[in-house]
């Protein structure tokens, strides 16, 4: 048999629709389904219907997985941009807070929007851990960070998420550690 080795060609239309649903998958960092999208193209899909196809792939519901958490919920699904504007407003809470490095994944982001967390309660959340750190003993929060290397941004991240700040905390506080003479 011949070895094909050019891609399927698109006529104008649906090349200017695979440009428009590139851009979209971009900005939805889900560059990985463009293939996928020029493929149904080239089937004869009109591009409303690519997208629906794209929407109900694997690779679309990992990366927006809190609406599924969402659904059993009883809560609505957020659109992409609500999403994604949830996700960019988490972020910015954690990065003023400087907890952004352990928790500012899009794991937490996603268990966060799939149980309707606002990024106004996540802030008063990190808030609390905050005043509490800040109502902490200096010279106690330096004897922690010192012998157990644990630090202010990790007793505040205990208000964002204890399941995830415990095993950070644990070892450190827990181990018989001696002390040299």
């Amino acid at each position: 048999g011949k070895l094909v080795t050019d891609s399927p060609t698109l006529n104008s239309t649906q090349q200017s629709a695979l440009s428009v649903l590139d851009q979209q998958l971009a900005a939805w960092d889900l560059t990985g389904l463009e293939s996928t999208a020029k493929n149904l193209l080239v089937q004869g899909l009109s591009s409303d219907a690519v997208m629906v196809q794209l929407e109900n792939s694997d690779a679309f519901k990992q990366r927006f997985s809190g609406n599924q958490q969402r659904v059993a919920n009883g809560l609505s699904v957020l659109s992409p941009a609500d999403y994604i504007s949830t996700e960019q407003a988490y972020d910015q809470v954690l990065r003023q807070y400087g907890v952004n490095g352990t928790f500012s994944n899009r794991d937490n982001f996603a268990k966060w929007i799939g149980n309707d967390v606002s990024a106004t309660e996540l802030q008063s959340r990190v808030q609390e851990g905050s005043d509490l750190v800040n109502e902490t003993d200096p010279a106690a929060r330096q004897l922690l960070q010192q012998w157990y290397g644990i630090g202010d941004s990790d007793i505040m991240t205990t208000f964002l998420d204890p399941t995830q700040a415990q095993p950070l905390l644990d070892p450190r506080l827990f181990t018989n550690r001696r002390l040299s003479a």
